[in-house]
């Protein structure tokens, strides 16, 4: 095993400024979600809530590791969704000590919600681009796919070198 590949100026660069237009998107996505009428419910709150409904009812420590978030800061969040009736806490079906958190009907109709103003923000803009702009766009959709897929596989082997244990690794979860 040799040292870290050595980064290229140019791919430098390419990944900074990925980088600064993912942000400034994820921002601008997150306002328009907001504006949708749920000014309440952050990209936090949203995102936890993305967790358990995609993959299901899960601890809290899963949720953390899933997130890479400490569990004081998932504790904080989940206290929050459980004031705001989005998640309920009910007894882990693995033994009785533990609690599982899972998404309410309201969480759900919320997310979507919050979904739905995000996706209709982006889909106006799209509409407003060029044809060439669109095409550029939908050309280069398959090249993010798998630059995501590199990402992801180079962070499970990070988290697998690191802690030495291969279950540390998150399973991917099917699109």
């Amino acid at each position: 095993m040799g040292g870290p590949a050595r980064i290229s100026r140019p791919d430098r660069e390419l990944g900074d400024q990925l980088i600064e237009l993912m942000e400034r998107l994820r921002r601008v996505l997150i306002r328009s979600g907001r504006s949708a009428g749920l000014r309440t419910l952050t990209e936090a709150h949203a995102t936890l809530l993305r967790t358990l409904v995609s993959g299901g009812p899960a601890t809290p420590a899963r949720v953390a590791s899933e997130l890479g978030l400490a569990r004081p800061t998932v504790s904080n969040i989940v206290r929050e969704l459980v004031s705001a009736e989005l998640i309920e806490r009910q007894p882990s079906s693995a033994d009785g000590r533990s609690v599982s958190l899972a998404p309410t009907a309201r969480a759900r109709q919320q997310l979507a919600e919050f979904g739905r103003g995000r996706s209709d923000a982006l889909a106006r803009a799209l509409g407003g681009l060029s044809a060439p702009d669109r095409d550029c766009l939908i050309a280069a959709a398959p090249a993010l796919e798998r630059l995501l897929e590199r990402l992801t596989v180079d962070a499970d082997e990070r988290v697998e070198r690191e802690t030495g244990d291969p279950s540390a690794v998150q399973p991917r979860r099917a699109r």
